[in-house]
């Protein structure tokens, strides 16, 4: 189980929202080039995925 402080887990959700501006700017970058690399949105799926498990665990 994780366990976080208040202060983690703020800085946690910045990380997320962080990340998920990365990828809407990757996405948007991609749009007139062609399809995304699907490795790469699963690589991002899986990290924005333990997030929020991470935070949902701890009530945040």
């Amino acid at each position: 189980m994780y366990s976080l402080n208040f202060r983690q887990a703020q800085d946690l959700i910045k990380c997320k929202d962080a990340i998920m501006a990365g990828y809407r700017y990757y996405i948007w970058q991609l749009t007139d080039i062609g399809e995304p690399n699907s490795e790469v949105n699963e690589a991002w799926d899986k990290i924005l995925n333990l997030i929020s498990d991470i935070l949902s665990k701890n009530s945040v």
